[in-house]
């Protein structure tokens, strides 16, 4: 009995572990962002880029005019910023 109890144990940590969640994805993807001038423009990308769900980090380069983004859906992504009153696409 307590073999098998480890073996529905183990089957459900398997089952778990392999779930792929899109909205907990870490991997990390850059987007090229017009209409940025100054810091206010910086900070506004970062905050739009932030509020989507599923990001966790959020880097705007000024003077290259990307962000690279960790976690989320790009196209959700995209939207935030274009909401915000910036063009953004992926490369």
């Amino acid at each position: 009995m307590l073999a098998q109890q480890a073996t529905h144990i183990m089957a459900f940590e398997c089952i778990t572990s392999t779930k792929e969640n899109p909205m907990t994805d870490q991997s990390s993807y850059t987007l090229k962002v017009e209409g940025m001038s100054c810091k206010h423009c910086e900070a506004t990308v970062t905050e739009a880029a932030r509020s989507v769900a599923g990001v966790t980090a959020a880097n705007v380069d000024l003077e290259a005019g990307k962000v690279t983004v960790q976690g989320g859906e790009p196209e959700a992504v995209i939207q935030a910023i274009t909401e915000a009153g910036y063009t953004a696409s992926l490369p």
